[in-house]
């Protein structure tokens, strides 16, 4: 199948992020850890598994189809995935293949203490 979205995504599952395997109401589900932000998100195993492929040499329409071959009869739209994969980066859990990342995370985490310091 041919698809758009074919430009590979310069953007990496950070290895410093802990994942921990969970169960819930729904099914199997992660937890990955930010040891920066000292977040916890939850996320599903198909979620999962997309956050595991962003590596850096794939691109959104190669993660759609190792998603639908894996999980069949599932079925990806590109701009769901665009979105998810988006959500990711703002929440700091993947990062851009672009150098001055790691001041970018610094920022996020202090602008996030800043806003919780204020909301007291």
């Amino acid at each position: 199948m041919v698809r758009t979205g074919q430009t590979r995504l310069r953007l990496i599952a950070r290895s410093d992020i802990q994942a921990v395997q969970d169960q819930n109401k729904s099914g199997r589900a992660w937890v990955l850890k930010d040891p920066v932000s000292l977040k916890i998100f939850q996320v599903q195993e198909i979620e999962y598994r997309v956050w595991q492929l962003l590596d850096g040499t794939r691109s959104l329409a190669q993660i759609a189809d190792e998603i639908e071959d894996r999980y069949a009869p599932q079925k990806i739209d590109l701009r769901h995935l665009q979105s998810f994969v988006g959500m990711l980066h703002r929440q700091g859990v993947v990062a851009a293949e672009a150098a001055g990342q790691g001041n970018v995370l610094l920022k996020r985490r202090d602008e996030e203490r800043r806003r919780l310091l204020t909301a007291r």
